[in-house]
């Protein structure tokens, strides 16, 4: 019995060594952008995106293939770092006003991301 286990765990660190091993190569060919490349890019909206974090870890500097087309932030001083680094896609003011509005003009995506409330300024904390 005690070699039936230790014949399983060393399977299993093989395995183990062998996946961690394609992950890492994975990841670099991510960063690299060599896999970003290969694929098609997706659309993405960030609701309540803040200045962009959420963004950011979609993008191909993250070796990603997501392109920013909307996003929203109640927050002005969000809204600003938001487009200077990802463009002019955010909007200013509360998302019901924005939906409701007609001159709302939200084009498609294929992936909507929204962050949680920031406890310090929500008004629904």
């Amino acid at each position: 019995m005690t070699s039936t286990i230790m014949d399983y765990e060393s399977k299993n660190k093989t395995y183990d060594q062998r996946f961690v091993r394609e992950e890492q190569r994975t990841y670099e060919l991510r960063t690299d952008g060599q896999l970003a490349r290969k694929r098609e890019r997706f659309r993405l909206i960030d609701a309540f995106s803040g200045a962009g974090g959420m963004t950011l870890g979609f993008s191909k500097r993250f070796g990603h293939v997501f392109d920013s087309v909307w996003a929203n932030d109640f927050n002005n001083y969000c809204v600003e770092p938001y487009n200077t680094n990802f463009g002019e896609r955010c909007l200013s003011g509360d998302i019901v006003d924005i939906l409701n509005s007609s001159m709302a003009k939200i084009p498609e995506a294929d992936v909507v991301i929204g962050g949680p409330p920031c406890q310090g300024f929500s008004l629904l904390t």
